[in-house]
């Protein structure tokens, strides 16, 4: 079987097969019910995988003269370490957590702050031993809490130990079904729990007693964070923001306007470190050296200066990625810059498929979670199509088009495929897409290349000798044109448009459809663009919910979706649950001003179902009595049936968890937080249905 199988696969692609047994690994830990992830359950689940890892290795070796035996082995074993890796994270974060809210006195050591310019701050606190409820055994000394205040907004504090009474709470459930689940990101993350500062924020006496490599984290904080400060107060709003994020990539400074701006016009990439700022940074540094070294061709004759251009480009990469903190993107593209420079010093081909999987590898080996980022999805989704474009146009030899045309078109079909390879997940973590991002890319991506990026490498090397007053109008001017084209895109029809997510099982078939296309060799790989089609069909046939419930913790609060593009929310919304509703329906949803609806209303959910919905009882009698309504849809308890036979779905019982409504023609199912789905039978009937 193996003789027959090899041929078909392209020896070069066969990681990808590692890497999709490991990923799926990873996903099955994650698709355990919850007992697996904590105590003994983890334990024994980490345990049993180790010791089928050391089986199968032991295996493998026996069997290393038997191709098809020894290649299955190996199969297995990365897919039990993707399950491993995922157990051993979890198993460094497995600490006792608080199951309700409680209020307290903290004290402890500010190692992060985030959020945005315009809106709370986020302090990110390592309890200390004085802490109260360190004290009172709730957590434990060294842990992480996350709280919010609109009382503290000096960055230089961070190492600082900060008091204060707060109100906390646990890692929050998923919100709905089909979202990320932003409680296991957190715990992922080491925080314990999360809330709010109630009063006494002030700054206690610091011990010190910190160790090396928290002194020099903490070092590289303050001075990305006084660097960020610096450019915001040099250069006029908002330019000085955005050369925070591309030089320190600190967004603190990026307001939500702002934010939703470049991301509705496609640019938002540009505000976060990927491989287009790292690629500029780390190549154009080798560019440099080897055009000085060119200048003296008897000098760098006499040894190999691209592989030392290569190595010092490298060291600049690494420092970038560490003032940058770290964030996915960064450490992605300084991982591919990494196996590039490797290449370039084994005089190996340097942009393949295989080396983007094994910079793949590494995040996932770090961080199992990164898997399910924003991040790590849209980042990789348009490098691996980027890098198989490159593939197959260095296969087919030298380019037909006119030397001057050349870049151009490049810059298009690139801007084209990156746009088609990261739209599904954009549409799955945001709920929009950017049919002007091609656009926008192709004068932005120049305009960031040519004159933004390399002005402030400039920037920050003439801020060491005091000149930088020089420069800053140069950058600034790049940043403010930047801006002016992100506006009018982001003004444009259709642009930000909500769409509905695809859904994991969309997403997985769509990228297995690719992985073969990649995978087998010509014309069976042609099944993979079968696959990836019945992928995109599963996104257009996926059902969308009529409507969110909101009931955890809470009074229910109910938003419904129409024919039109924008939902009704019948209750006031954070912005937060705003969103997730927005992302879940497919539609944008005003959170600002909610529908009133005292005591009943009428909403019309499309495709000619009219319903009444029902807040008060003293509105139930109007509500049956409505000809034009055909259901009714209630969050109280009715006490009678219409006379009209008019079916009556009561919801006012669906608390402690939030919902999504799908309503049909004779039928109401709602799906909770927790993946659960049930039929929402007809109150008050004789029969169950």
């Amino acid at each position: 079987m193996a003789l027959q199988i090899a041929p078909l696969i392209v020896p070069e692609c066969r990681i990808l097969i590692y890497l999709y047994l490991f990923v799926t690994g990873i996903i099955l830990f994650h698709s355990l019910p919850a007992l697996w992830h904590h105590g003994d359950q983890l334990v024994l689940l980490l345990s049993g995988g180790a010791f089928m890892i050391l089986a199968a290795i032991f295996l493998a070796l026996y069997a290393r003269h038997h191709a098809a035996l020894n290649g299955a082995v190996r199969l297995l074993i990365a897919f039990i370490l993707g399950v491993v890796v995922a157990a051993v994270q979890f198993t460094r974060h497995d600490t006792p957590q608080i199951g309700r809210g409680i209020t307290g006195q903290i004290e402890g050591s500010l190692v992060k702050i985030d959020g945005r310019a315009d809106a709370r701050s986020h302090l990110w606190l390592r309890l200390d031993t004085t802490a109260e409820i360190v004290s009172d055994g709730h957590f434990p000394a060294g842990g992480i809490v996350r709280v919010t205040t609109d009382e503290w907004q000096d960055q230089q504090r961070l190492g600082s130990k900060l008091a204060m009474r707060v109100r906390l709470y646990p890692p929050p459930t998923r919100v709905l079904a089909g979202v990320a689940d932003y409680g296991r990101q957190a715990r992922a993350q080491g925080v314990l729990a999360s809330g709010y500062v109630i009063s006494g924020l002030r700054p206690v006496a610091d011990g010190g007693d910190r160790s090396g490599f928290d002194n020099f984290y903490l070092s590289l904080a303050r001075y990305r964070a006084h660097f960020a400060s610096y450019l915001v107060g040099l250069m006029n709003a908002p330019a000085g923001a955005i050369a925070a994020a591309l030089l320190v990539g600190e967004r603190r400074y990026i307001n939500d306007e702002l934010y939703k701006q470049f991301r509705d016009s496609g640019l938002a990439h540009l505000l976060a470190i990927s491989g287009l700022h790292m690629g500029l940074i780390c190549f154009g540094t080798m560019a440099l050296i080897r055009f000085v070294g060119a200048l003296f061709p008897a000098m760098s004759s006499r040894f190999p200066l691209h592989k030392y251009a290569a190595i010092t480009a490298a060291i600049i990469g690494a420092s970038y990625v560490l003032m940058s903190g770290a964030p996915i993107s960064a450490v992605r593209a300084f991982a591919m810059t990494l196996l590039v420079v490797l290449a370039i010093l084994r005089d190996r081909m340097a942009l393949t498929l295989r080396n983007v999987c094994l910079a793949a590898f590494v995040i996932l080996a770090v961080n199992t979670m990164a898997l399910f980022s924003a991040g790590f999805q849209l980042s990789f989704a348009a490098t691996a199509i980027l890098v198989i474009w490159y593939e197959a146009r260095a296969r087919r030899g030298a380019s037909q088009f006119h030397w001057s045309l050349r870049y151009p078109v490049a810059l298009i079909t690139m801007s084209l495929l990156a746009a088609m390879a990261t739209a599904p997940f954009a549409a799955q973590h945001f709920g929009v897409v950017t049919p002007w991002g091609v656009i926008a890319n192709i004068i932005g991506i120049p305009l960031t290349g040519f004159w933004i990026m390399p002005m402030g490498m400039l920037f920050s090397v003439s801020a060491i000798f005091g000149i930088d007053s020089i420069v800053a109008p140069i950058l600034a001017g790049g940043i403010n044109i930047l801006v002016f084209i992100a506006g009018i895109i982001a003004e444009s029809p259709f642009a930000g448009w909500s769409v509905a997510p695809p859904g994991y099982t969309a997403l997985a078939v769509m990228v297995s459809g690719i992985i073969l296309t990649q995978l087998f060799i010509k014309p069976i790989a042609s099944i993979g663009w079968v696959v990836g089609i019945v992928g995109a069909l599963l996104w257009t046939v996926r059902p969308v919910p009529d409507g969110a419930l909101f009931a955890v913790g809470r009074t229910p609060r109910l938003v419904l979706a129409g024919p039109g593009v924008v939902a009704t929310p019948y209750d006031n919304l954070s912005d937060f649950l705003a969103s997730m509703a927005a992302l879940r329906l497919g539609k944008s949803v005003n959170s600002d001003e909610p529908t009133p609806c005292d005591p009943s209303c009428r909403h019309d959910f499309g495709d000619g179902m009219i319903g009444s919905i029902v807040k008060r009882s003293r509105g139930l009698t109007a509500a049956c009595k409505d000809h034009k309504t055909s259901f009714v849809l209630t969050i109280i308890a009715p006490r009678y049936r219409c006379r009209s036979g008019k079916p009556i779905y009561n919801i006012s019982q669906k608390t402690g968890y939030n919902y999504l409504i799908f309503v049909q023609k004779k039928s109401i199912k709602m799906i909770s937080n927790s993946g659960l789905g049930q039929q929402v039978c007809p109150a008050l009937q004789p029969l169950p249905c």
